[in-house]
């Protein structure tokens, strides 16, 4: 791999870099390539009972108060199951799911879903890459 730096690649412009696994990497590119890196974390790791909002949701889950759930992805979706379990039951997770609407957008968040023995009742495509988002979002209010 050459080492060298680049010489038109960033021409000393300072380049920011969302990255938390690979920053040292992330930082060496930059250089290489003739720019000033600036990288910081775009997400933090948290111990999955230190996690009190998905708790809260979990709480109402449970108590009949959610009406509709929409997952986005299917590691967000797996996440937010590990946080229920180290508090709720597998089992009443499951069956507080199946009183509620169940959205997804795309095949993992789907998967992660039907591995509990689960059905979206309704599944949303992805944008295809490199597209804008034309889906149109949903705003969905509670009846009471």
């Amino acid at each position: 791999m050459n080492q060298e730096p680049s010489q038109t690649g960033f021409q000393g412009l300072r380049v920011g870099a969302l990255e938390s696994r690979m920053a040292p990497e992330m930082e060496r590119l930059i250089t290489r390539h003739g720019g000033v890196p600036v990288v910081a974390p775009s997400m933090q790791e948290v111990p999955l009972s230190e996690h009190p909002q998905a708790l809260a949701f979990g709480e109402r889950l449970l108590s009949g108060d959610v009406d509709v759930v929409v997952l986005l992805t299917g590691v967000g979706c797996r996440t937010l199951f590990d946080i229920l379990e180290t508090r709720f039951p597998r089992e009443a997770i499951k069956e507080a799911l199946e009183n509620t609407v169940l959205i997804v957008r795309g095949p993992k968040p789907a998967g992660v879903v039907k591995s509990l023995g689960l059905h979206p009742q309704i599944q949303v495509h992805e944008p295809i890459r490199g597209e804008t988002s034309s889906m149109p979002w949903m705003f969905l209010i509670r009846k009471d």
